[in-house]
């Protein structure tokens, strides 16, 4: 006769928990703060992308004709970071934050995008007066 050996319980993985603790954390803020931090985060990324994108665009592939297209790429990837963020931070009506595995990824791009502005705001800031 076979003995039934005792199921070993689960182990949580580390990740999990931190994002579990991620989500819960932004289930506690309100709908409309979500919202707002969502538009934050695509306008962080907009403007910090927009320099370095018109950059490349202005040294390799500028044309009179199509001098338009640095903009697009950069407001493109601004709604495609809302529309990340709308999906994953704000969720459908009535529910909640996503409990999707790219929460922890689109929250630290935010974070970085919104380092970087500041950054790059300060560095500006502080050549306003100065002399090139």
């Amino acid at each position: 006769m076979k003995k039934a050996r005792a199921a070993v319980p689960a182990v949580p993985s580390p990740a999990l928990d931190r994002t579990a603790r991620l989500r819960a954390l932004l289930n506690r803020v309100p709908r409309l703060l979500r919202i707002l931090l969502a538009a934050l985060a695509a306008l962080a990324v907009t403007a910090v992308l927009f320099p370095l994108v018109d950059a490349v665009y202005v040294q390799f592939f500028f044309t009179p004709e199509t001098r338009i297209v640095p903009s697009y790429v950069s407001v493109g990837a601004g709604a495609l970071m809302y529309l990340a963020g709308w999906l994953l931070l704000v969720g459908p009506s009535g529910g909640g934050v996503s409990a999707h595995p790219a929460l922890p990824v689109y929250v630290l791009v935010s974070l970085i995008a919104m380092f970087t502005l500041l950054v790059l705001l300060a560095q500006g800031i502080s050549m306003i007066g100065s002399e090139a």
